[in-house]
């Protein structure tokens, strides 16, 4: 398994070193993707953070 945080600071060559092989894959789906799940994960917490201060 991959660390998705090395991966992210590392973007740009990740993309190359994955370029030079025969079946690259399409990393622009990857950061769409990454993008939407991390504000996914924001609005979860957002909420969670909303409800425990409506519940005391």
């Amino acid at each position: 398994m991959h660390d998705l945080a090395y991966f992210r600071s590392h973007f740009d060559e990740v993309a190359e070193r994955l370029a030079t092989r025969s079946n690259p894959p399409n990393l622009d789906q990857f950061r769409e993707l990454d993008s939407r799940r991390r504000a996914a994960i924001s609005q979860t917490e957002q909420l969670k953070a909303r409800k425990n201060a409506e519940s005391t």
